[in-house]
């Protein structure tokens, strides 16, 4: 039975240093993500802000919500894809407590042994669509190239996943084939 390790709580500050290195992109990433999520709110029709006048003055804040705020502030706001499906400020909280409590009681671990990934996969396509096509409705006509061109990194590098299991499941990789007989093809790895 998982139980809570509250030892382990505080004894990774010995590594602050080093996991300083990704924290402070990541914390950038998340920022970012947080203001996107906000702005695709408010696009659906939810106006966000932390103060309760704001919405009269027109003032627009940048993040409003941090992430050590509590889950029941959090639950409050939801993204626009959680609401075109019918989900609501509960939904939102109940999800927070509940990342929360299978986080601490390890259970997060055992349910992702239990349920394989391909079943989680079809929730997140759908949920990606909503978004995506969110993008292209909420924006004007003339971003459309700007949406498409922010696509491209990802399909790319979704693309060269692929090339590296395929070549890996043949027991090979892109540099054992050659890069040039890559391009041969029509393959551009470098480039992907």
């Amino acid at each position: 039975m998982p139980i809570p390790a509250f030892d382990h709580v505080f004894s990774g500050f010995e590594f602050l240093g080093v996991i300083l290195v990704t924290a402070i992109p990541f914390g950038i990433y998340d920022l970012v993500e947080a203001m996107d999520n906000v702005e695709s709110a408010e696009a659906a029709g939810d106006e966000l802000s932390d103060h309760p006048r704001a919405h009269r003055r027109r003032r627009r804040q940048p993040d409003r919500l941090p992430d050590g705020q509590p889950v029941h502030q959090r639950g409050l706001y939801r993204p626009s894809g959680w609401k075109a499906m019918g989900g609501r400020i509960g939904y939102s909280a109940a999800t927070g407590v509940m990342v929360i409590v299978l986080s601490w009681f390890g259970i997060i671990s055992v349910l992702l042994a239990l349920v394989p990934v391909v079943a989680i996969s079809p929730i997140l396509l759908y949920i990606g669509m909503l978004i995506g096509a969110q993008a292209f409705q909420t924006t004007p006509a003339t971003h459309a190239p700007a949406i498409v061109l922010a696509l491209t990194p990802h399909l790319a590098a979704w693309c060269k996943t692929l090339m590296d299991g395929a070549l890996g499941a043949a027991g090979t990789n892109a540099a054992a084939v050659g890069m040039d007989k890559l391009g041969q093809m029509g393959v551009l790895y470098h480039g992907l």
